[in-house]
């Protein structure tokens, strides 16, 4: 049967199956037409989740097939009730009926006996009257229900329920989990599609990860997304997806295992040190913190006179490490209360840090340097709220970022397997540790860093560890490595060895180069003794190992000498 609706907008198909044949003839197929009512009905609405809907016409064509006056109520009554399907036909000879569920909890609804209500229309009015359920079961074949009520036990009772509405009542709705809403819930709410756009790239980037990790042999910390409850795949997931293979699989095929962080630095100053001889300014720890023109010692004057000049015209970007070797190293093993002492301790570090650049600059107005910080993950809020509070220390806000700094897994050392392989701390958490130093490079090149610095017309970028020896753009190392017409510069101490320490100043011309070669960069492994999960016999079982038994690994910033050459290359030696 086919109705157009009144405004003539839409052709609405109204189908109903058609009633089986039976051993005799049945007292009616359809109501005689002067019985059948057409009447508008509710606005079109959901009924449950987009996977299941159900979709009622604008008008409905109902038949009254009731032989008694059940309970009228008004149509504000209505809405104590929810649809949870509809009675499609009858089923076998015992008063049974076929049912349309419309519903994501069908088991609930239709086995389990009890009260229900059944809406259809008498003379144009809503007719909601109350019945008791006394079985019911899956059809085998259509997505369908077979019930039985109380008091409907012959074919002629089923027929007159026949395109009633089955309803309970809307608080007796089970709960969701969160996240999870019922659609009429979301009736008269805006809809954005940024969500669903975000789901359908992070599928994209799991299948792609997917893929690169089978392509790798890494496919075991897949197992996870198989079992565990929503928020455990989703963690696993989200850190599938944001991890850097690409970058890890470089780390895997150029690791070596130096003894210290700063070998590379050793290596060239061995290998080069005739050439750095005359490119080598000697300095007094002392004079460590002079930053005005006006400073006459040691005949360095023009040489912070011209970086103080690069500083106050915006021509120096710092990129400042948050977290130094040490906590790195300790960070796996911490609990959150060490945590928390760890990031207390880092801002009070900066905050000293950054608290004296005016009286040391003399600058009046805001610094002119641009800062980026690198932040360990759980810490990139804290840090935010904290350069706020402060109102930036001077600093433009415009010119400040704060990006997150890279990690890679930890892998296995195991001599059995032929691939190492990435430890878990859960069957949903993958191990891993920051990259160190050298990962500052490719920090700068995913954001695009290089590129917005550029734009602003920035010339030097100062790279340093939150240190008490590191100075937010130094004037002498500046002017220095201006007036050597070179590409790098190297503070270094003399008093100390400092593995974790650095503090060097890149042209930007060079960091451009460099971000083309990123996969030339070093790497090398710190081999360490950390507990993890392993599946074995399809469980998960806990291990803890009685020796080093894993590779954190690192790239040092000193590795990028490697692609510098010598004569470009100048250094700052502070004595005493």
């Amino acid at each position: 049967m086919a109705c157009s609706s009144l405004s003539g907008e839409h052709l609405l198909l109204f189908s109903r199956p058609s009633p089986p044949l039976y051993h005799q003839r049945p007292t009616f197929l359809f109501p005689r037409i002067n019985r059948i009512q057409i009447s508008p009905s509710r606005k079109p609405r959901f009924l449950c989740n987009p996977l299941c809907q159900t979709l009622h016409s604008p008008f409905s064509l109902r038949a009254l097939l009731s032989r008694e006056t059940p309970e009228v109520k008004d149509d504000e009554d209505d809405t104590e009730f929810i649809e949870i399907g509809y009675v499609s036909n009858v089923h076998g000879l015992d008063g049974e009926v076929r049912v349309k569920p419309s519903t994501d909890f069908p088991e609930m609804r239709f086995e389990k006996p009890g009260k229900r209500w059944l809406r259809s229309l008498v003379s144009g009015r809503k007719v909601i009257r109350e019945v008791e359920l006394t079985s019911g079961r899956a059809h085998a074949g259509p997505k369908s229900w077979i019930l039985s009520f109380a008091g409907v036990d012959t074919v002629e009772m089923a027929k007159e329920i026949v395109g009633s509405s089955i309803l309970v009542r809307e608080d007796d709705r089970p709960p969701l989990e969160d996240g999870d809403f019922y659609t009429p819930d979301l009736i008269g709410m805006k809809v954005y599609l940024k969500e669903w756009k975000q789901k359908k790239r992070t599928r994209q980037r799991l299948l792609a990860a997917k893929k690169k990790l089978a392509d790798i042999g890494q496919q075991h910390i897949l197992e996870g997304l198989s079992s565990g409850d929503k928020d455990q795949k989703l963690l696993l997931t989200n850190q599938i997806t944001n991890m850097n293979l690409q970058l890890f699989q470089h780390a895997l095929h150029n690791i070596s295992k130096p003894k210290v962080c700063n070998c590379y630095l050793e290596e060239f100053v061995n290998a080069n040190s005739a050439k750095l001889l005359h490119k080598t300014l000697k300095i007094p720890k002392s004079s460590l913190h002079c930053y005005g023109s006006k400073n006459q010692q040691n005949g360095c004057s023009e040489l912070r006179k011209a970086g103080f000049d690069f500083i106050v015209q915006g021509k120096v970007a710092t990129v400042l490490a948050l977290d130094d070797g040490k906590v790195q190293e300790g960070r796996l093993q911490q609990n959150s209360i060490e945590e928390n002492v760890s990031n207390s301790a880092n801002c009070v570090q900066l905050h000293e840090f950054l608290l004296n650049i005016k009286e040391q600059t003399k600058v009046e107005e805001n610094f002119p340097v641009a800062l980026i910080m690198a932040s360990p993950a759980n810490e990139v809020q804290t840090f935010r709220d904290f350069l706020v509070d402060h109102d930036y220390y001077g600093l433009d806000k415009e010119k400040v970022w704060i990006l997150e700094e890279d990690n890679l897994p930890v892998v296995s050392n195991s001599a059995e397997e032929k691939a190492l392989k990435i430890l878990l701390k859960t069957p949903w958490e993958v191990l891993h540790a920051p990259v160190g130093s050298g990962s500052i490079f490719n920090l700068l090149s995913t954001h695009t860093v290089v590129d917005n610095l550029s734009e602003i017309g920035i010339e030097y970028v100062q790279v340093c560890s939150l240190s008490k020896r590191s100075a937010i753009g130094y004037p002498l190392l500046l002017g220095h490595i201006h007036a050597c017409k070179a590409d790098v510069g190297i503070k270094i101490f003399g008093d100390e060895d400092d593995e974790f320490f650095y503090d060097m100043v890149f042209s930007l011309s060079f960091l451009r180069r460099l971000a083309t070669q990123m996969d030339e960069l070093q790497f090398f492994a710190l081999e360490g003794q950390r507990s993890h999960v392993q599946k074995i016999d399809n469980d998960w079982v806990v291990v803890h190992p009685l020796q080093p038994n894993s590779y954190i690994l690192r790239s040092s910033i000193y590795s990028c000498l490697r692609l510098c050459p010598p004569d470009k290359v100048c250094m700052l030696h502070i004595e005493g």
